[in-house]
C-alpha cells in the first residue's frame, strides 16, 4: 500500500527515540506521520512544539482541539481537528467554513446525525475516526455498532473520512495490512478502503 500516514499524538514522539520510531515504522510501512498536541486552551500555544529531524520519516506537527472556539487561532496552512464530543459541536464543526476535520464522533450516545453528515458535505468537512476504539474488546462492543452508523451516513452522503491511530504508545500502532482488514467490518469495497487510507485524503484539505 504506497502514499501511507498515520495520526499519532505527540506523546508517542517524546516517549521514544527517532531511530526507535523509524525502525517501527518503516516495518509498518508508514512514512508520513502527522504529530498532534492537544489543545485545551489558548494557553497551550505557548509551549515549544518541535519535532525531532529524520532522513527517513515525513513528520509534520498537527492540533487537536478540544473546542471548536479554538479554531480561529490557526492559519489554514496548519493542520488541525476539533474533537468531536456532543451534537452541539457537531453542528458548530459541521456547519463550519474554517474547520476542516472533525474528529471522532463517537461517544456513549449517538451525537452525529443525518443533518451532521450532509451539512459535513456541504461545507467540505473531513470525518476522522481512531481505530484504536475498534481494537480494544470492551470499547469495540461500546462504538462498533456506532460506528457502522455513522460510517454508512457518511457514504450516503458522500463525506469524506478516514481512519488513524493517534497512538501513544508503539503498542497503539499497526499496519496497514491490519488496519486494512480491520475496515472490511465495515462493509467497504476494497478500492474504496485503499482510497481512504492513502495520505490525499488529508492532503487535498491541507
Amino acid at each position: 500500500m504506497k502514499n501511507t500516514f498515520d495520526f499519532v499524538m505527540d506523546d508517542l514522539i517524546e516517549k521514544y527515540s527517532i531511530e526507535d520510531l523509524e525502525e517501527t515504522f518503516t516495518k509498518l510501512n508508514i512514512k508520513n506521520i502527522y504529530v498532534f498536541r492537544e489543545i485545551s486552551k489558548k494557553e497551550d500555544l505557548e509551549k515549544d512544539f518541535i519535532l525531532p529531524k529524520s532522513k527517513i520519516l515525513k513528520l509534520k506537527k498537527a492540533y487537536l482541539l478540544k473546542e471548536p472556539s479554538l479554531a480561529h487561532f490557526y492559519k489554514k496552512k496548519e493542520l488541525f481537528l476539533v474533537t468531536s464530543q456532543s451534537l452541539k459541536n457537531n453542528t458548530v464543526i459541521s456547519t463550519s467554513k474554517n474547520i476542516p476535520f472533525l474528529y471522532n464522533p463517537l461517544s456513549d450516545k449517538l451525537i452525529f446525525d443525518e443533518q451532521n453528515a450532509r451539512s459535513c458535505f456541504q461545507h467540505k468537512v473531513k470525518v476522522i475516526f481512531n481505530y484504536n476504539l475498534l481494537r480494544d474488546k470492551p470499547l469495540q462492543n461500546k462504538y462498533l455498532k456506532q460506528n457502522l452508523f455513522i460510517v454508512n451516513l457518511l457514504k450516503i452522503h458522500l463525506v469524506d473520512f478516514t481512519f488513524a491511530s493517534f497512538a501513544k504508545t508503539k503498542e497503539d500502532l499497526v499496519s496497514r495490512d491490519i488496519l486494512f482488514s480491520l475496515l472490511k467490518n465495515f462493509d467497504l469495497e476494497e478500492s474504496f478502503i485503499l482510497k481512504i487510507l492513502s495520505k490525499g485524503m488529508v492532503d487535498n484539505k491541507w
